[in-house]
């Protein structure tokens, strides 16, 4: 990924960083690439972000991986020359993909002193719907305010609202930049034990929107949460962006809203739009770095940390991987509660979807392995209270345990 010229060809041998004009920067082989290749960053694992700048004044290019920068790969970069003229690229292997952002969602990592490519909405727009938000919190959660309005009255100020708010809630900038924060901080603000419920504005909204409208707005906001899943850890280490946990809580509590769920399982994009609430990002060693420091083994000496230390560190790393577990669980459990049909349709579709994984030159569009790995720990603690039944059955009939499975 990086910058090249529109002279530099890409052909199915040559990509960016090929050329003499073509700068690049290889995750995998954890290369920097200007025609000839040296040793530069670190390992990308799936769902890193990577920032790519470019300083055109001191003609530099350098990167970032998850917002940590990993120094200035180029300097005295050709510009400011007739024919020159940089934009971004990338080269991709059989299977790879990625997804790209050029300013027209908010940066996950924004890097100071450089700006997007592509220019975000105004914020007054923003600004805007950030209060609407707000007055729709209110209203929703003040006593005083719905006991000095009639019921005409609140529903007349509710739908002016939500009618103003509608062309914020089709942007997607505004629905990651601004609403899912919104409502991840009402997420957050739940107790773990407590019962789960849909937001109230967004059960609002609900109520207020046009099918249409809901549809277009619900998968978007799934959609994106799906995707910050994916480019998410588990672990709670001040080093790393909001948890995937608090993405695939919100989840939850919009699936329990009567009409959001039916607007999702009736979409043909229902599985695409829920899938990356199943992915749990990797850490690669130097993200272990951060977040093991020192490590403890026996008969080691002068590392830094004493066995407690070193338990309690791998017990906070265990709490935060299965606090994501048990999301999933919730999550995957909702959905079969209030249909098996969409619950058979999201199994058979992923099943389907990666049926050639075995093969030795794998298709393109896999899901991530971390996916499969949790829808397979999620049915396996479904089957696991059928096999604990059957277990306990003395009747001895033949044929019994494959009645229950």
């Amino acid at each position: 990924v990086g910058w090249p010229t529109p002279t530099c060809p890409f052909t199915n041998e040559e990509g960016v960083g090929d050329f003499p004009d073509s700068y690049a920067y290889d995750g995998k082989r954890v290369r920097k690439w200007n025609v000839s290749c040296h040793p530069y960053g670190q390992p990308w694992m799936t769902g890193d972000v990577i920032g790519c700048c470019f300083n055109v004044d001191e003609g530099e290019i350098s990167f970032y991986r998850n917002g940590k920068p990993l120094g200035v790969a180029f300097k005295n970069v050709r510009r400011h020359m007739p024919g020159i003229a940089y934009f971004p690229a990338f080269s991709l292997s059989h299977g790879e993909r990625c997804v790209t952002n050029f300013g027209s969602m908010p940066f996950r990592y924004p890097v100071s002193g450089f700006k997007p490519i592509q220019e975000p909405p105004k914020k007054s727009f923003i600004q805007t719907g950030s209060l609407i938000l707000e007055a729709l919190d209110v209203i929703t959660a003040s006593d005083t305010v719905k006991d000095s309005l009639t019921v005409d009255e609140n529903f007349l100020i509710v739908n002016a609202l939500c009618d103003r708010l509608v062309p914020m809630l089709l942007n997607s900038y505004f629905v990651e930049g601004t609403l899912i924060p919104f409502l991840i901080r009402k997420v957050e603000g739940c107790d773990e034990s407590s019962v789960v419920a849909t937001p109230k504005v967004m059960t609002l909204l609900s109520e207020h929107l046009n099918e249409s409208e809901l549809d277009r707005i619900v998968h978007c906001i799934f959609r994106r949460i799906s995707e910050l899943c994916r480019s998410s850890f588990s672990i709670d280490n001040l080093s790393f962006a909001v948890k995937n946990v608090s993405y695939l809580k919100l989840g939850n509590m919009l699936i329990e809203n009567r009409r959001i769920r039916q607007v999702l399982f009736a979409s043909d994009k229902f599985v695409e739009s829920m899938e990356g609430l199943l992915t749990q990002k990797q850490p690669n060693s130097h993200d272990l770095a951060t977040l093991l420091p020192n490590v403890w083994w026996h008969g080691a000496q002068d590392t830094g940390i004493t066995e407690e230390e070193m338990k309690a560190a791998c017990s906070s790393l265990e709490n935060s991987i299965m606090s994501v577990e048990k999301n999933q669980v919730k999550f995957i459990l909702s959905i079969l509660r209030h249909s098996k049909d969409a619950f058979k349709r999201f199994v058979r579709a992923i099943l389907k979807k990666n049926r050639g994984a075995l093969r030795n030159v794998q298709p393109p569009g896999l899901s991530d392995n971390s996916v499969l790995t949790s829808l397979y720990y999620v049915l396996l603690r479904l089957v696991r209270p059928l096999l604990k039944a059957d277990s306990t059955n003395d009747s001895g009939e033949d044929g019994s345990g494959d009645g229950v499975l």
